[in-house]
């Protein structure tokens, strides 16, 4: 009988290593998961304005943009522009991740020519945008053709008018 029971021990010691490495995979794909940034969900958009911080786009930059985009409601936005602004619609999925915007303007009416071409940059940008992430309740990034970080200048009262 001790043979047998011998016999018996590598068959169970050859069991060890795979539950090992069965717990690591466990633990590496839990942990994978942890570290995955917050759904951008965590910020509500509506009702906020933020203005440019830095952009992955050499003609879009916070000395060059005094442009404040303000996500009026649920799916309206404004770009507003020392020389005028205009208005559109955006979306975003309920992942908190995704984000688009609808149709631009290629200019802004009232602008000079290199306040033109700024108002163009940041139009390409934000049509291309597919996707957000928050930094911090006071900075959220767009991603896309260009990357846009964007600081909370302030809140807007989005309540309507008693």
């Amino acid at each position: 009988m001790m043979i047998e029971g011998r016999r018996d021990v590598p068959r169970r010691l050859g069991l060890v290593p795979f539950l090992l490495v069965l717990l690591v995979v466990l633990v590496i794909s839990s942990g994978c998961q942890l570290l995955q940034p917050e759904a951008a969900t965590q910020l509500d958009l509506a009702g906020t304005s933020w203005q440019i911080d830095g952009s992955s786009d050499a003609a879009i930059t916070p000395d060059t943009s005094p442009l404040t985009l303000t996500f009026i409601t649920g799916d309206l936005y404004e770009v507003r522009l020392p020389c005028g602004a205009f208005q559109g619609a955006y979306t975003w999925d309920t992942d908190g991740s995704a984000l688009g915007f609808g149709p631009l303007p290629d200019r802004a009416p009232g602008c000079d020519a290199s306040a033109a071409a700024t108002v163009l940059a940041f139009a390409i940008a934000l049509r291309g945008t597919t996707s957000w992430t928050v930094q911090s309740q006071h900075q959220i990034t767009l991603h896309g053709q260009s990357d846009i970080t964007l600081k909370r200048v302030r809140d807007t009262d989005t309540s309507p008018a008693a």
